[in-house]
């Protein structure tokens, strides 16, 4: 290693601080720092890189758990698409220590951690280490998926990272390595054919990561080339295409499909076609005789002989014809293979053209409507609103990242919805929640982006949360992990706001006369020392989501601090529910059970994990079998 190698990841870290990527604390910069640059290849958003982190109590000396099925993040089971043939099953562990050595302590822990986590036929509540909900979570949610693509399952790869600042190829002490050789063998024991590697991330190794940019110009060379104007349709060889859309070490470029709406998610009987007439050389036909193409969006496109210079590219249709492009020349080289693929360059300075071009090209076959979101017009709206204000909605994943645009203005759609549900909806316990499969649901989306409202909430939603964040940042204790913010800021952010207004019942033009410089720390901390001396809460990621605990909360600190009208918005919340329990309260109680048959006193687990009351856990464990949503049983049998 370079011996400047550390200074400059130092210097990258201090430029993060400041910005508070992802907050103002060394350790967690770093770490996410490693995530970012381990994971570049997959183009995950910063909320996806947030939502991997599981540091804080009781991790087990895990840092981040990662799953992805087929290059594609898996966050939440339910509303994960996952292919029906050919799975890619990958999961990623992190330790990270900043510090300029790698010792063994961490080592150790992780290896104890994986011997029993990774062992499906151990029950949560059977384990012995001490392990926090966002572990819980995620082991579950890889085992979920496991079972679901086990029959499918071309390729399971478990890689554990280990990320330090010191020197991983010159330095690494003897039993240190062979603890990374153990866990690799963990790893195959428990999964057959399993690829399991452990990996040493220095500064070396980080900076060189760190330095690999996505080039958004590149060169296409074509065979054919027909132009209209600043558009062209060129043929283009499938070789030159798989060179076009991949890294020098063959890794597909994935940030080029930023504005494709689709997601490739294995081979489905679309895939299959293609797939099929890509390894058929028998046939006398040309592939791009037998293929829709594909669309590029562009700033420019300039043709220089049989090469054109494409700036800003962005592939907005074809994902599904250039996943198997990729897949075939992955396997082998395919020289002798002469076939093109038609191609479509449009240049497009408009945004509004360009999505248009999005939502037509797209919807010549089946989509989600959720992935056309994007384009709607509530959406454009405000990205334009927020603009005016210096303020950067990224609409499209990684859209204004990628441009270079500082984290601290850039807002994605699911933290402003969160936002909007805890302050406009005046429901904190469903932003906890909330996850991106709402915006599936035509009346759940409608609910929160409703072209209705005044636009200008939306930069007044987007202040109050960072300002939350960046307040609540600075409160957090050192063993809280970053995930603290997500649990909290939506009952601190509704209860400060009711408070300065002086009542629960404000409308939405009342909070657009709220003076923002009036939210300070100092009313912030007022709001979190209200909350900590009504309840015992800790950093319970499930707990915050109890919609009965958040409303006592916000009783009781209606109390102390004499805020008007919270009985309204608790009998409107409570007028509204079809049962005592939520369908998403429901859910997580269901998660913290075992297998049935239950053990005897099983509630009183539920409780304590979920940071609620026994007789709450009884209750609902009783509406699970009432909805048939688990078996029915009495005193640890089951009745048929």
């Amino acid at each position: 290693m370079a011996k400047n190698d550390q200074v400059l990841i130092d210097s990258i870290i201090e430029e993060r601080i400041a910005k508070k990527l992802p907050s103002d604390k060394k350790d967690e910069v770093f770490e996410f720092l490693v995530y970012e640059q381990v994971l570049k290849e997959y183009d995950l958003s910063i909320d996806d890189i947030r939502a991997g982190s599981v540091d804080g109590r009781n991790d087990g000396g895990i840092d981040a758990i990662y799953i992805l099925v087929n290059g594609h993040l898996i966050n939440d089971i339910k509303s994960a698409l996952l292919p029906k043939a050919n799975a890619n099953l990958e999961v990623y562990f992190f330790t990270c220590k900043h510090r300029d050595v790698f010792k063994q302590d961490p080592v150790n822990s992780i290896c104890t951690s994986l011997q029993e986590l990774l062992d499906f036929s151990k029950e949560d509540r059977r384990l012995d280490g001490q392990y926090n909900e966002e572990i819980f979570e995620k082991r579950n949610i890889f085992i979920s998926i496991y079972k679901k693509v086990a029959t499918i399952l071309e390729r399971l790869s478990i890689k554990v990272i280990f990320a330090s600042r010191g020197d991983a190829k010159n330095e690494l002490g003897d039993n240190v390595e062979a603890r990374g050789k153990q866990i690799e063998t963990i790893c195959r024991e428990n999964f057959s054919g399993c690829t399991a590697k452990f990996e040493f991330w220095g500064s070396e190794e980080i900076l060189a990561a760190y330095r690999k940019k996505a080039d958004y110009s590149l060169v296409l060379n074509v065979d054919e080339c027909l132009s209209h104007g600043k558009q062209m349709v060129v043929l283009v060889k499938l070789k030159e295409y798989y060179k076009f859309i991949t890294y020098d070490d063959k890794k597909i470029r994935k940030y080029l499909f930023d504005s494709n709406v689709r997601d490739f998610m294995g081979i489905n009987a679309v895939n299959e076609d293609i797939l099929e007439t890509l390894n058929n050389h028998t046939v006398n036909e040309d592939f791009w005789w037998l293929n829709n193409g594909i669309t590029i969006l562009c700033s420019s496109a300039i043709a220089i002989g049989k090469s054109i210079t494409i700036e800003n590219v962005q592939i907005v249709n074809g994902l599904q014809t250039s996943e198997c492009i990729y897949k075939y020349f992955g396997g082998q080289d395919h020289d002798e293979d002469n076939r093109v693929v038609l191609i479509k360059i449009l240049p497009c300075e408009s945004t509004i053209i360009a999505d248009d071009i999005i939502r037509s090209t797209n919807n010549q076959t089946v989509v989600m409507s959720s992935s056309l979101r994007a384009t709607d017009k509530i959406q454009e709206d405000i990205e334009d609103i927020l603009r005016k204000e210096d303020l950067y909605y990224e609409r499209r994943v990684n859209y204004y990242s990628n441009q270079g645009i500082p984290i601290s203005k850039i807002y994605s759609p699911l933290y402003l919805a969160k936002g909007y549900m805890a302050l406009v909806l005046k429901r904190p316990y469903r932003a906890v929640a909330l996850k991106q499969k709402f915006m599936r649901n035509q009346a759940a989306y409608e609910e929160v982006f409703s072209e209705k409202d005044d636009l200008r909430v939306w930069p007044i939603i987007a202040k109050i949360m960072r300002k939350t964040d960046d307040y609540m940042n600075s409160l957090r204790e050192n063993n809280c992990g970053e995930r603290f913010l997500h649990n909290v800021r939506y009952q601190v952010a509704l209860l400060t706001v009711s408070r300065l207004l002086e009542t629960f019942t404000y409308s939405i033009g009342l909070l657009l006369s709220l003076d923002i410089n009036k939210y300070t720390f100092d009313e912030v901390k007022r709001t979190w020392e209200d909350i900590q001396l009504v309840t015992n809460t800790d950093n319970n990621c499930r707990a915050w989501r109890n919609k009965q605990l958040s409303l006592d909360i916000l009783k009781e600190v209606a109390e102390i601090e004499k805020i008007k009208n919270v009985s309204v918005i608790v009998n409107q919340i409570e007028k509204c529910s079809k049962s005592k329990f939520s369908n998403e309260f429901l859910e997580e109680v269901q998660k913290c059970l075992p297998k049935q048959p239950w053990p005897n006193g099983i509630h009183e687990s539920v409780a304590k994990r979920m940071g609620i009351s026994s007789k709450t856990a009884a209750n609902a464990i009783g509406e699970l079998m009432k909805r048939k949503m688990a078996k029915i049983q009495k005193n640890g049998k089951i009745i048929e």
